[in-house]
Formats: structure tokens, C-alpha cells, sequence
């Protein structure tokens, strides 16, 4: 390479000329003059040749250096210049078309060097040159010029020397030779400068280059010293989290202890109260076998029970007495069910019906002894009306049991109306209950949870209360039945004793017709034996028998007839009277035999009915010794309740405190999320600029190896060159040192090329920890994307499930009210039309229940459907969930679900009988908020004209805030924001923080290498807000980055400042 390659004038010509006289090589062309009118000898010529070469040589020597310097100065105005992007675009152009000129200067030098050319071969002026011919350009010299001088040599050459021409040809030749050996020893010397240059240039770049390599170190250690100390931050914040999860872990391994205590207590309280349940279903089907052998027991009791009729009608008063009773406790059970805000006004009306139903009980008292002897006098009189029909009828008619019946029937009364009285005590230990409750009632959260738990409590315990009327009720309708039995037998006895007073009628009426008969018999034989004695007489006085044969004919056709109608009236009337005795002698076997029957049966029946009595009075004693101890069990399990309702208290105080913990933690996990994203931002920024830098190592390092490669081209001429000259044995002791300088530069060659592994070694291994930063920083920002999305999905999902939960709830609020609207309209007809039809109030009965059934099979598959749901969103996070804290997560999420679940479930018990409470504490709070916001306006109407009676203005703080200017404005931001109440205040300075960081950053990593770099690093260090340079500055001074920084800071503290103000307000 010469110095025209780096577009450098070297050689002392005029600037306007000096492009013309630059050789291809980087020589100039030997000035050719032709010769004067002197002689031409050899030592003159040889003389002339030295003395020209010499002077040659000197002048050469001092214009090197002249131009050396100048060239050494150009490079350090060159080295020092810094060029914009399109600079180097045009100078890469460059390099590449000098590339190309190198060959063909290359190929071009090597075809001189086989063929010198014809400037060398030309004849010069030996004689009288001056050193100012020589700065003649070569366009002086033209074609013409060196035809003129040929011709003129020509000329002047006489014939006389032609002799001498092929000598002076020779020693021209000779002569040519040796300057162009002369001309290419100075082409080497100044290849040899220009390579002493070029290498002096090199070991200044390779200074640079340690130079920049050793702030690259110091940047780079830096940098490991910040990764380090951010790694250490990291552990430190992972260690940090991994105890807070610890102990997070601890305290829901505790709660989880403790939940499990308590769900087996609950377990097994719910297994108690399974076996009571199944007790109570066996008692239940204990009592439906009871009734049902009772009723078949009845139903034999209603073919015995014929002789009670005069009962009927008092029962039927009873009945009714009975049947207002129980429409009013049904109405009364229904006012409990329905409204419980009237608790205190139907206590008052259910002492009075108390007081009435046992007023009505001493009248029924008073009619059924009434009523037992209207029964003894009942069984007299058909005990008389027996004995008068037959004496063989006429038995013993077990008076005793009937009293005995009786006076079961009375106890049974009794019992009913004790079992009354005491559910009425419950009914007022209740309200008592529910007085006390309501005194004390707290009005905090807790407070309203507890009272909803009591609330269900009693609403359990209510429904059994219910149940158990329910129960007696039906007991009492089974009463009723037996009652409208014993009237049905009674109704069968009358309709009895009815025919046999109408057969005893007709044995009456059969008895005097006899009597009748028997007058007439006496009558006929009277008037026989009076035919006879006067047939006798008239014998004994023997009438003439023609006087009195015609009247005795006649007499006797008379009589004749007479006795022969008699006769047949009177074998008719035996006749009758023989039917009439078979059919009553038939008619009082039958009728013996049936009273014999109806009395046995009847005698059995007692028999029966007084073993079941006994049994059920064992039954019945047994009942109440289970409802006792099912009372005490329940005290027990209320008691329990209570102890639990506290432990759900305190449970629930936890779990709060855990869910006020588990959102502070969130909190600071989102702080320090936030500090984690930061961080990785910064690292992100300083893995940009370490990959930069690597780019512009590299850009440094591929235009270092063109160095070399350039280098090593220049080595290989110089060999070249080099051999040619050994082969030419010419200047052994420039060889050698060309040899020893070609030894230099390849041990320098290779020093670079070790420097250079060394380097790469280097970048290897940043480039290493570089990737091995970045996969953990992508699996840093992995993992907080896949929690954020978690969170978010939780999130979502909580929402989700809560809407949905809200909604169901509330459809089936309004689902259940109005079924119980319904069931209210249906009990109140049922109530009204069953005073009137009772088979329509027990179909509308059986309706309830079925619809009532149907209601709880629906609430049942709807809480299996929500389980099933919950069992497959359960599933679904267990497969959508991969790390460990999200699985921890997933636990407290279902420990919190379930917790839910269970208050929801505790809070389904008592929201139907809270309604309505909560109804008027609600009306309570509105007009108490009414009366409290109506004194505060009163207050301040009054304040208002207090100050403007005094004369003073209200302060009004908008129209302050109005009135004041910007900059107070900001004072007073800050001072807010300098509270500890502010929480941007610890973000902002953390921000602060961050950027005095990262200016001292900036300001470490100067723009020494690379000028892309260098740009690169100041957009980054100046951020979005800053506005792009022109064209027209390539270079920027420290102090002007410095301050374009400066400016930046502040736009970015009004931008948090601005954020600070909203968050604020």
C-alpha cells in the first residue's frame, strides 16, 4: 500500500499537480530533459549520473521527512475525527474500491517491475539540472517535447560519432538500468516508511485498543459487581419470601390442625346427631305401626261401640272446641314460621289462648263427666230395655269398663293438654330466648354472624318444635277419627235399639189382636152353648117340629154360616197367630244370638283395647323418657354449639388475621414484584449495552483482523519484494533488517493473535454468563407471568363463583319466599276451608308435603350439582397449577372456600328468620342516618349563620384551592406527599434511587469505541423524551451528554410527580 491509497499527497508538488505526478506504487515519475549542446562523454556522464542521483537521494530524503510529518500530523487530525453514519458509509464504499485499487496497483506494479517503463529508459538531462526541473510536472513533458528532443539528438549526432553511438548507447542502456534500480530502491524505501508508519500507527490503535480493553474490563467488573450485588438482592428476596412461606406454611399447617379438630368434632356431632336422627325415624315408624294397629284396634272398637249415642253430640262439641284449638295453634305455628317480628304480641295472645284453652279444658273436663253419666245412664236403660226383651238377654253389661273407658278417654285429654301447656313453656322459653338475643345483640359484623347462627339454632329447633305439633296434631286427628268411630257405633247402637222398640211395638199390637181373638172365641162359645140349650129346651118341650122345623132350618142356615165364616176367621187368625209366634220365636233367637255375639265381641274388644291402653301407656311413657333424654342431648348439643360458635369465632378472628396477612404479603409480593421487574429492566438495559458493546468488540475486532489481513498482504509484498531482492543480490543489510522487522511484526502478529483469542475467550464467557442471566431472568419473568396469570385466573374465578353463588343464593331467596308466600296463602285456605271439609284439608295436607318434598329433593340435587361443579374447578386448578406456590395457594384458596361454604351454609339457616330482623335494623340505621344527617344540616345551618352573624366568611376548601397559584400548589403537594400517610412517597425515592444509578452508569461507560455504540448508549442514557441531534453535530462533548441528562431527569420527575398528585388524590 502506498499513501495515495489513504488519499494523502506525499511527495513535494504543488497541490494542483501532485495528482500527476503520484505513481501507481506511491513514486513519482523521473523528470526527463533532454540533453544540451554538450559533449557527451563518459565521465561526464558518469559524473553527471552520481552527482544526479546523489542530489536525487538528498532531496528525497528531506522531503520524506517533511512529508512524513505532515502525513503524521493528517493521521492524528484523521484518528481524531469523529464521523457521522454517513461518513462511514461512504468510507466502508471507500475501503472496498481500495480493495480494489490495491490489486490493480499490485498487478500493475508487478508488470513495471517485468517491464520497466519508459520514463526509466528515457534520457534525462545530466548536465545542467536544477532542482527546480524537477518540480516540473509531467505534463510538461508531452509527446512533442520528447519527439523535438529525439529529433534534435538526431540531428546533433553527427556522422563523424556514430562510431561512439553504440558506446554512448551502451552506457545509456547501462545507465537507464541503474535508475531504474535507483527509482526502486527509493519505491522501497518509501514502501518501507509507509509500512514504518503504518506499523507505528498499529502499535498506537493496539495502545488504544488495551486501553479500551481495560475500561471494558472495569465496565465489565462493574457490571459483574452490580449483577453480583443484584443476585444477592435476589437471593436475599427470595429468602426473604421462602421464610415468609415457611411461616405462611407453619400458621396454615396450625389452622389446618385445627380445622381438622373441629371437623371431627363436627363429625362426630354429626354422627350423634345421625343416630338421633335415625332414632327419631325408627320412633317415627314405631308410631306409624302404633297408628296403624290403633286404627285396625278402632275400627274393631267401632263394630263394639254401638251403644253410645247420646255421646255423640257432646263429642261433636268437644270436636269442634278441638278443631278451633288447633286452627288456632296451626295459625299460631304459621305466625312463628312466618313473621318473627310480632314474637312479643303473640306471646301476650298466647297466654290469653292459654288461659281460654284451659278454660275450655275445665269445660271439657265438666262435660265429659257430664258426659259419663249420661254413659251409666245410657247403660241402664238398655240394660232395662235388654231385660224387659228377654231375660235370657238380659246380662251384665260390664259397667265397669265402660267407666273405665271413659276415665281413659278423659286421661288421654289430660295428657294432651299437659303435652300443650308444656310445648306453650317452650314456646315461652323461646321468646325469652329471643328477647334476650335481641338485648343483646351486638352491632358489630361478629355479632350479626353469631345472632345468625343462634338465629338458625333456633330455627332448627323450632322446626322440631314444629314437627313435634305436627305430630300431636296428627295424634289428635287420630283422636278425632277414634271419635267419629265411636259416634259411627254410636249411630249403629241407636239405629238398634230403633228396631227393637219397633219389634216390641209389634209383639204389643200382636199380643192384643190375641187378646181381641180370644174375646171373639169366648164370644162364639157363648153363643153356641146358648144354640144348645135352646135346641135342648126345645126338645124337652117338643114343639112341633112343622111349626118350627122351617125356623130351625133357617136359625140353622144362619148359624151354619155363621160358624163356618167364624171357622175359617179364626183358622186364619190361628194361623196368623202360629206365624206371628214362629216369626217372633225366630226373631228373639237371632236377636239373642246377635246381642250374645255383639257382647262377646264387645267384652273382647274392651279386653283388647284396655292391653293396648296399657301398651301404649308403657309406649307412650317410654316416648317421653327419649324425649327427655333427647332433650337433654340436645341442651348438650346446643351447649356444644356454643362452644363451637365461639372456637368458629376465633377461627374466623384467624382467618381474617390470615387473609389481612395473605393481602399485606400480596401487597409486598407486588412491590416486590415491581422491584423484580425494575431490577430486570436494568438488566435488561445493561444486557442491551453489553451486547452492544460486544457488537461494537466485534466490528472493533473484524476491523482489526482487515488490519492484519491488510498487514499480512504487506508482509507477503515485502517477501516478495524481499526475495527479488536476494535473488538480485542487492543491499543485504536492508534485507536483514527487513527481515528482522518482518520477524517483529509476526511475533507482534502473533501477540495480537493470542490477545485476540484471549478476548474472544472472554467474550465467550460474558457471552456465557450473558445467556446464563438471561435464562434466568426469562425464567424469573416465566415464573411472575405464570403467578400474575394465576392470580388473575383466581381472581376471575373468585368473581365468577361469588356472582354465581350471590345469584343462586338470591334466586333461591326469592324461590324460597315465595314458596313460603304460597305455602302461608295455602295454609291460611287450608286454615279456613278446614273448618268446613277436613278430607280437603288433609289432601291439601298431603300437597304440602309433596311439594315440600319436591322442594328438598330440588335443593338437594342443586347442592350435588354445586358440588359436582366445585369438584371439577377443583380438578381444573389442579391441572392448570405446576408450582408449588400455586398449589399452596390452591390449599389456602380451598380452606377459604370451604370456610365460605361452611358460613354460607350456617348463614342459610338463619337468613329466613334474620330477614326480617335485619329488615329493622335496617330501618333502624336509615333513620338514624336520616336523624344524624338531618342534625348535621341543622348544625351547620346554624354554625353558617353563627359566622355570618359574627361577620366572618366560611371556609370553603375548592374554592381555596382555586384561589391559590401553581407553585403553591406544588408546595403543598409536597408537603403531602411527605407524609408517611403517602405511599408514593417511598416510590419515588426508590425511582430517585434508580436513576442516580443509572447516571453514574452512563457516566462509568464512556463512548471511547465505536461510534454507533456511543450513540446507541446516549439514547438509552437519554431515553424517550429526548429529541435526536442533528446531522450537523457528529461529535458531542461529556459535559454536553451531561447536561442533556440533566434535562431529562426532571421530565421524568414531573411525570412521576404527576402520577404522585393523582395517587394522592
Amino acid at each position: 500500500m502506498s499513501f495515495a491509497d489513504y488519499g494523502f499527497e506525499v511527495f513535494p508538488f504543488d497541490s494542483q499537480n501532485r495528482a500527476n505526478v503520484v505513481h501507481s506504487s506511491g513514486d513519482y515519475l523521473p523528470s526527463s530533459v533532454p540533453l544540451s549542446g554538450k559533449n557527451n562523454s563518459s565521465p561526464y556522464i558518469e559524473n553527471s549520473c552520481y552527482q544526479l542521483i546523489i542530489d536525487h537521494l538528498i532531496y528525497l530524503g528531506t522531503c520524506t521527512e517533511n512529508e512524513l510529518a505532515l502525513v503524521q500530523l493528517e493521521l492524528e487530525k484523521y484518528k481524531k475525527l469523529q464521523l457521522t453514519e454517513e461518513q462511514m458509509k461512504l468510507l466502508r464504499r471507500l475501503d472496498a474500491d481500495c480493495k480494489k485499487l490495491e490489486e490493480i496497483r499490485r498487478l500493475t506494479s508487478d508488470s513495471e517491475i517485468d517491464n520497466p517503463p519508459y520514463s526509466s529508459k528515457v534520457c534525462r538531462n545530466l548536465c545542467d539540472g536544477d532542482h527546480d526541473d524537477r518540480r516540473r510536472p509531467l505534463n510538461e513533458f508531452k509527446v512533442s517535447e520528447l519527439n523535438n528532443w529525439c529529433s534534435c539528438s538526431s540531428e546533433n549526432v553527427s556522422p563523424r560519432r556514430q562510431g561512439k553511438n553504440a558506446i554512448l548507447m551502451s552506457e545509456e542502456s547501462f545507465r537507464a538500468t541503474i535508475i531504474q534500480k535507483d527509482s526502486e530502491i527509493i519505491s522501497l524505501k518509501n514502501e518501507k516508511a509507509v509500512k514504518e508508519t503504518e506499523v507505528r500507527e498499529l502499535e498506537e490503535e493496539k495502545r488504544k485498543l488495551e486501553v479500551v480493553m481495560e475500561k471494558m474490563r472495569s465496565d465489565i467488573e462493574l457490571l459483574e459487581s452490580s449483577s453480583r450485588i443484584s443476585q444477592s438482592n435476589v437471593e436475599e428476596i427470595i429468602r426473604q419470601k421462602n421464610e415468609e412461606l415457611e411461616a405462611l406454611r407453619r400458621k396454615s399447617e396450625i389452622i389446618e390442625e385445627k380445622l381438622s379438630l373441629e371437623y371431627e368434632a363436627r363429625i362426630s356431632a354429626e354422627h350423634k346427631l345421625q343416630t338421633v336422627i335415625g332414632e327419631i325415624q325408627a320412633l317415627r315408624k314405631n308410631l306409624a305401626e302404633e297408628s296403624k294397629t290403633s286404627k285396625r284396634r278402632i275400627q274393631d272398637l267401632e263394630e263394639s261401640n254401638a251403644s253410645q249415642t247420646a255421646v255423640m253430640k257432646q263429642l261433636q262439641r268437644e270436636r269442634e272446641d278441638l278443631e278451633k284449638q288447633s286452627s288456632e295453634q296451626e295459625n299460631e305455628i304459621e305466625k312463628l314460621l312466618s313473621i318473627m317480628k310480632r314474637l312479643n304480641e303473640k306471646h301476650e295472645r298466647s297466654k290469653t289462648e292459654l288461659s281460654a284453652s284451659e278454660r275450655r279444658v275445665g269445660q271439657c273436663r265438666e262435660q265429659l263427666e257430664k258426659v259419663e253419666h249420661e254413659v251409666s245412664r245410657l247403660i241402664a236403660e238398655l240394660s232395662d230395655c235388654l231385660g224387659r226383651v228377654d231375660p235370657s238377654i238380659a246380662e251384665p253389661l260390664m259397667e265397669e269398663d265402660l267407666y273405665a273407658r271413659a276415665s281413659q278417654l278423659t286421661r288421654g285429654l289430660s295428657k294432651f293438654v299437659s303435652e300443650h301447656g308444656r310445648c306453650q313453656a317452650d314456646r315461652q322459653d323461646l321468646l325469652r330466648q329471643i328477647d334476650r338475643l335481641r338485648t343483646a345483640r351486638p352491632p358489630d359484623k361478629a355479632g350479626n354472624r353469631i345472632s345468625a347462627e343462634n338465629y338458625r339454632a333456633i330455627k332448627s329447633d323450632l322446626e322440631g318444635i314444629v314437627d313435634e305439633l305436627l305430630s300431636r296434631l296428627d295424634e289428635a286427628r287420630r283422636l278425632e277419627k277414634s271419635q267419629r268411630a265411636y259416634l259411627q257405633l254410636a249411630g249403629e247402637a241407636s239405629l238398634a235399639l230403633q228396631k227393637l222398640e219397633q219389634k216390641i211395638d209389634d209383639h204389643h199390637v200382636y199380643k192384643r189382636c190375641e187378646s181381641f181373638l180370644l174375646l171373639e172365641l169366648e164370644n162364639l162359645q157363648d153363643a153356641l152353648d146358648g144354640a144348645e140349650k135352646t135346641i135342648n129346651g126345645l126338645e124337652c118341650n117338643r114343639i112341633p117340629r112343622t111349626e118350627l122345623s122351617s125356623d130351625y132350618s133357617e136359625v140353622e142356615a144362619v148359624l151354619s154360616k155363621k160358624l163356618l165364616q167364624r171357622v175359617q176367621n179364626s183358622t186364619q187368625i190361628v194361623i196368623r197367630i202360629s206365624t206371628a209366634l214362629r216369626d217372633d220365636s225366630k226373631l228373639k233367637t237371632t236377636y239373642n244370638r246377635n246381642l250374645e255375639n255383639q257382647l262377646q265381641q264387645a267384652l273382647l274388644a274392651l279386653n283388647e283395647i284396655g292391653i293396648e291402653k296399657c301398651q301404649l301407656q308403657t309406649d307412650f311413657t317410654e316416648a317421653e323418657e327419649k324425649r327427655n333424654e333427647l332433650a337433654l342431648q340436645v341442651e348438650k348439643l346446643r351447649a356444644a354449639l356454643a362452644e363451637k360458635s365461639d372456637e368458629l369465632e376465633s377461627t374466623r378472628k384467624q382467618a381474617s388475621l390470615a387473609e389481612k396477612k395473605f393481602h399485606e404479603s400480596r401487597s409486598e409480593n407486588a412491590a416486590l414484584i415491581a422491584k423484580s421487574d425494575e431490577m430486570i429492566e436494568s438488566l435488561q438495559r445493561e444486557l442491551q449495552n453489553r451486547e452492544a458493546k460486544l457488537r461494537d468488540y466485534g466490528k472493533f475486532n473484524d476491523f482489526i483482523n482487515g488490519k492484519l489481513e491488510e498487514s499480512n498482504r504487506m508482509i507477503e509484498q515485502l517477501q516478495n519484494s524481499i526475495v527479488r531482492e536476494n535473488m538480485r543480490k542487492l543491499d543485504l543489510d536492508s534485507f536483514t533488517a527487513l527481515h528482522e522487522r518482518i520477524l517483529e511484526l509476526v511475533a507482534e502478529k502473533d501477540e495480537l493473535t493470542d490477545k485476540i483469542a484471549m478476548l474472544q475467550s472472554q467474550l465467550a464467557s460474558y457471552e456465557r454468563n450473558n445467556s446464563k442471566l438471561q435464562t434466568d431472568l426469562t425464567k424469573l419473568l416465566e415464573d411472575n407471568d405464570s403467578l400474575e396469570k394465576a392470580i388473575r385466573k383466581f381472581k376471575s374465578e373468585n368473581e365468577r363463583l361469588a356472582s354465581q353463588r350471590i345469584k343462586e343464593n338470591e334466586a333461591e331467596n326469592a324461590n324460597i319466599r315465595a314458596k313460603c308466600d304460597e305455602v302461608v296463602e295455602k295454609v291460611g285456605k287450608i286454615s279456613r276451608d278446614s273448618r268446613l271439609v277436613c278430607p280437603q284439608r288433609l289432601s291439601s295436607n298431603s300437597s304440602n308435603d309433596k311439594e315440600l318434598k319436591a322442594h328438598k329433593d330440588k335443593l338437594c340435587y342443586q347442592e350435588k350439582e354445586l358440588m359436582m361443579k366445585e369438584r371439577e374447578i377443583a380438578e381444573l386448578r389442579k391441572r392448570e397449577n405446576n408450582c408449588a406456590l400455586l398449589k399452596r395457594i390452591e390449599t389456602l384458596t380451598r380452606e377459604k372456600t370451604e370456610l365460605k361454604d361452611e358460613l354460607k351454609q350456617t348463614l342459610a339457616k338463619y337468613e329466613d328468620k334474620l330477614a326480617e330482623m335485619h329488615k329493622q335494623y335496617k330501618q333502624s340505621e336509615i333513620e338514624l342516618h336520616k336523624k344524624h344527617n338531618d342534625s348535621i344540616r341543622r348544625l351547620e345551618a346554624k354554625y353558617t349563620e353563627m359566622m355570618r352573624e359574627d361577620g366572618e366568611a366560611v371556609f370553603d376548601s375548592k374554592n381555596w384551592l382555586k384561589s391559590l397559584s401553581p407553585s403553591e400548589l406544588q408546595e403543598v403537594h409536597d408537603e403531602i406527599c411527605k407524609t408517611p400517610i403517602c405511599s408514593a412517597s417511598k416510590y419515588e425515592k426508590e425511582l430517585y434511587e434508580d436513576q442516580a444509578k443509572r447516571s453514574l452508569m452512563s457516566k462509568n461507560a464512556t463512548p471511547n469505541y465505536g461510534i454507533k455504540k456511543s450513540l446507541q448508549t446516549r439514547k438509552e442514557a437519554r431515553g424517550p423524551n429526548f429529541v435526536k441531534p442533528s446531522s450537523s453535530r457528529p461529535r458531542m462533548s461529556a459535559r454536553e451528554s451531561s447536561s442533556n441528562q440533566s434535562i431529562i431527569v426532571p421530565e421524568k420527575d414531573n411525570s412521576f410527580q404527576h402520577q404522585r398528585t393523582s395517587r394522592c388524590k
